[in-house]
């Protein structure tokens, strides 16, 4: 099982990281955060993006 829950694990820790960079990023360039939250809201790839971690959070 442990073989089987490696992907998983490197998966979430994959999007942990990029949510940590992505709030760096937000901090950095904060008077573009409002712009980058309405682009967020409707980019599909970010929605998909977390759909799958929350199904591979599931699952795992």
């Amino acid at each position: 099982m442990e073989f089987l829950a490696a992907p998983y694990t490197l998966v979430v820790m994959a999007g942990i990281a990029f949510s940590q960079l992505a709030l760096v990023a937000v901090w950095v360039f904060s008077p573009w955060t409002s712009v980058m939250l309405a682009v967020g809201r409707v980019t599909v790839s970010g929605t998909a993006f977390v759909r799958l971690m929350l199904v591979l959070m599931y699952c795992a």
